[in-house]
This record gives C-alpha cells, sequence and structure tokens, in this order.
C-alpha cells in the first residue's frame, strides 16, 4: 500500500537524489549567491573598492602628465610613449594585484567554515571570486584608459587603436586578478602570495 502512495515514491526519490548529490544547489545557483556576497562585500568595505580606483587614476594622472599633447618626431618619441604604456599597464596592474590579495586571505576563513558544511563547491567559488572582479576592472578601464590614451596622443584616427588598447589593457589587469587570486589560494599569509606572485 506504501509502495503505491505517489507522494511517498517522490520523496524516496528526491531523498536518494539528495544523498547521491553533495550539494543541495546547483553550480549556476551556488555561483550566483556566492556573487551576491562578494559584490555585497566589495560594495560594504569602500575603502578597499574606491581605494584602489583614486590611486590607479593616479598613476594614471601622472603617467598622462609625461606626454601630454607631446607628437611623435624621433625613435625616442615612440620609445617614451611605449615605455609610458608599460608602466602604466604593469603598475595598474601589480597594484590590483597586491591590494586584491590581502582582501581575498581574508575571507579564506569564511571560506573553509562554509566549505566543510558542503554549501558550495571549490568551483563555484573560484567562479565567483574571479567574476566578480570583472566590473571592477571594467570601473577602472573607463575611468584610465581614455584618459591615458587620448591625453598622451596615442593613436586618434579610427577607433580600432582605441579598442584594441583596451582589450589588451583588460586581459592584462584580469590576468593579474586571477594571478592574485591563484597566489591567495595557494599561500598561508599576504607576504608569501605577494612576493610568490
Amino acid at each position: 500500500e506504501a509502495e503505491c502512495d505517489p507522494a511517498k515514491r517522490a520523496a524516496d526519490r528526491m531523498m536518494r537524489h539528495a544523498v547521491d548529490r553533495l550539494y543541495v544547489r546547483g553550480q549556476v545557483t551556488q555561483i550566483k549567491h556566492l556573487l551576491v556576497r562578494n559584490f555585497q562585500t566589495y560594495w560594504r568595505s569602500p575603502e578597499f573598492s574606491l581605494n584602489r580606483l583614486l590611486v590607479v587614476m593616479t598613476f594614471t594622472g601622472i603617467f598622462a602628465c609625461f606626454f601630454f599633447r607631446s607628437e611623435l618626431h624621433n625613435a625616442s618619441d615612440v620609445e617614451g610613449r611605449i615605455v609610458n604604456i608599460f608602466f602604466f599597464s604593469s603598475l595598474t596592474s601589480l597594484y590590483n594585484l597586491y591590494v586584491l590579495v590581502p582582501q581575498a586571505l581574508s575571507r579564506r576563513a569564511l571560506y573553509y567554515r562554509e566549505r566543510a558544511a558542503n554549501m558550495y563547491s571549490v568551483w563555484a567559488f573560484n567562479w565567483a571570486e574571479g567574476l566578480v572582479e570583472v566590473p571592477w576592472i571594467i570601473v577602472q578601464l573607463v575611468a584610465t584608459v581614455p584618459l591615458i590614451y587620448f591625453v598622451t596622443n596615442l593613436n586618434t584616427e579610427s577607433w580600432f587603436p582605441f579598442a584594441y588598447f583596451t582589450l589588451c589593457m583588460f586581459l592584462i589587469l584580469l590576468l593579474m586578478t586571477s594571478l592574485g587570486l591563484f597566489a591567495a589560494s595557494l599561500f598561508p599569509d599576504p607576504l608569501a602570495a605577494q612576493l610568490a606572485s
């Protein structure tokens, strides 16, 4: 009689399915909830997010002043621009990396506790940690790339060089941010993670 009860069969099937799965929620739901939490953490710590943006904008302003309205007349002018672009991209990305490591390590105890309770998978946590940085990288690009590009008179004849420069800066920032997150997950303290990366 209990075998014929559809509600009982459905409950047994759900119980077997829940036992077979390690996590109650799927990967996409886990990522969504972790992203919301990470965005709230960034929003509630303006000293981290705002300071990062202000320092990067200061770097950009300084580098833009070096070549303000300068023209390309000889090889040394071109080399100076290349060095300026290199310093701008490397200092911006290294600053992101070094600031991000302590922030990522501060959430480690929370991660261990929630991971022990099987609240989410490592895969979901890592995706959420990386994806939460993408909007901040875009904000940095919008605030800094036009300044460094147009103030230093880089190629303004068409939109393609500017788009290419912006894409390259996005990829560099994303790579260095990912490297910082990787180092934060690999090493036990911020100093070791910063030195290794």
